[in-house]
């Protein structure tokens, strides 16, 4: 179970914004094509700069709480947490 901590915190994160982003009061679904870049630009930019972190050994993770899978040394759930952040965010200031 531990190694999925990291996976459950970012499905539960994501889970209330991305259904409530649906409901006709919000409307936030109709504006996909304005979030999907705006996430995506801020998401790179964090994944760079955990990138560049990790290399100069500022920071590491514990593989104790990941699911063991890594694309160009970042774990996978890294990849989400950078996609589910600003999705958040943007949800957030409408």
């Amino acid at each position: 179970m531990e190694k999925l901590l990291h996976l459950i915190l970012n499905i539960l994160a994501i889970s209330l914004p991305l259904v409530r982003s649906f409901e006709h009061r919000v409307q936030f679904a109709g504006k996909w094509h304005e979030v999907f870049p705006s996430i995506s630009i801020i998401g790179l930019l964090y994944l760079d700069w955990k990138d560049f972190s990790i290399v100069m050994g500022f920071r590491e993770f514990n593989p104790q709480y990941l699911t063991g899978i890594f694309f160009c040394d970042l774990p996978l759930v890294e990849y989400q947490y950078s996609q589910i952040v600003p999705f958040i965010i943007e949800y957030k200031s409408i």
